[in-house]
């Protein structure tokens, strides 16, 4: 447990080599309560074997879905992104503000650090330690950790795992041998700095030449930024029933629930997000989503806790009626890491002919 311990810190170093913000610092000890007070200090030594492991025989191993929320998982490997709510840091100074009206760091706007004019690093991705706190997620992953070593056994199939697909994995492995840098442990903050609205614009243009479903919505859709990327992708994924009680993929329903539900309509951590701006708690809020995700709201309608919900909560009728035709809420953390591993490759496009 120390030397997991003694690699966080180091990590939080290179991540904030002009100082911890107290804040992150912060974040990382709720985190490593969060996993202490359900007795799964044990989780880390595997998960910190898997990643040295995947490491070493450059495999690429992410967490799958909400458990990417763990900032403490972050900093020992796994995860793409970093979980917190989106943020500038000054490399040079310290300087450390959260940004206000904005999911994605990277969606922010450039900016000078206000004390030391150096050029603001934009990071954070806003998922949640709510998500990864409910137990079942963690015994999942805990029970699945006995199986994971070496990573070859991995399974693509399995509810915490993600394993990237052949053509996206060459790719950076490609970008591995090329600039000497191992992508699959975190995208290089500095590299960030030269995203702008170009990069997403090269993407749609890749996506929309192919025939898949992706570029049929983007024929007809397009995000405005990085985290409206992510939204369609997780309502592409999800599962919904229609007005005549059949289960229906995202991807058919898409633009009638875009229409009807607007800014509800959307992952589970839209949702959750949704529901903490309209007044509940990170708990309730958390309770009220996972029971929504999970297609209870729509197989249980009149179920006495769905309509306890309803009333205690005083819910519009917007939400009950999404919630009765959500089946399955895709995460927004599951889409982050395609998005973010094809923001990569394209990112170096002006240097590698990928």
């Amino acid at each position: 447990m120390k030397t997991i311990s003694d690699y966080c810190v180091r990590r939080l170093r290179d991540l904030y080599p002009a100082g911890v913000p107290g804040e992150v610092n912060g974040r990382y000890l709720n985190s490593l309560w969060t996993l202490g007070n359900y007795n799964y200090e044990g989780i880390l030594d595997k998960h910190y074997s898997i990643c040295k492991k995947a490491k070493e025989m450059r495999t690429p191993f992410f967490l799958r879905g909400s458990l990417s929320g763990s900032f403490v998982l972050y900093l020992i490997g796994g995860v793409f992104a970093n979980p917190l709510p989106a943020h500038y840091y000054c490399e040079a100074c310290g300087y450390f503000e959260y940004i206000k009206g904005y999911r994605f760091g990277v969606d922010a706007p450039k900016k000078t650090c206000p004390k030391c004019k150096w050029d603001l690093r934009r990071d954070g991705y806003s998922n949640y330690e709510e998500f990864i706190s409910h137990r079942n997620s963690l015994e999942s992953y805990n029970h699945k950790l006995e199986y994971l070593i070496p990573p070859e056994s991995l399974n693509s199939e399995d509810e915490n795992i993600l394993l990237i697909s052949s053509d996206l994995c060459g790719m950076l492995n490609e970008i591995q041998w090329v600039f000497g840098r191992y992508v699959f442990d975190t995208i290089p903050t500095g590299e960030w700095s030269k995203v702008d609205g170009k990069l997403l614009d090269r993407i749609y243009e890749v996506h929309s030449n192919s025939e898949d479903s992706v570029s049929i919505i983007l024929n007809n859709y397009k995000p405005a930024n990085f985290l409206d990327y992510a939204e369609m992708l997780s309502v592409m994924h999800s599962t919904f029933m229609d007005e005549d009680g059949e289960s229906k993929s995202g991807y058919s329903e898409f633009f009638r629930l875009l229409d009807r539900y607007g800014d509800i309509a959307g992952s589970r951590e839209r949702l959750f997000e949704w529901l903490i701006d309209y007044g509940l708690d990170s708990e309730d809020a958390y309770e009220v989503t996972r029971f929504i995700y999970m297609g209870k709201a729509t197989r249980q309608k009149n179920d006495v806790k769905w309509l306890e919900m309803v009333s205690e909560f005083n819910f519009p009728t917007k939400l009950t009626e999404y919630a009765e035709r959500c089946l399955y809420l895709w995460p927004r953390t599951h889409e982050l890491e395609y998005v973010l591993a094809n923001a990569l490759i394209w990112l170096y496009g002006e240097k590698w002919e990928v």
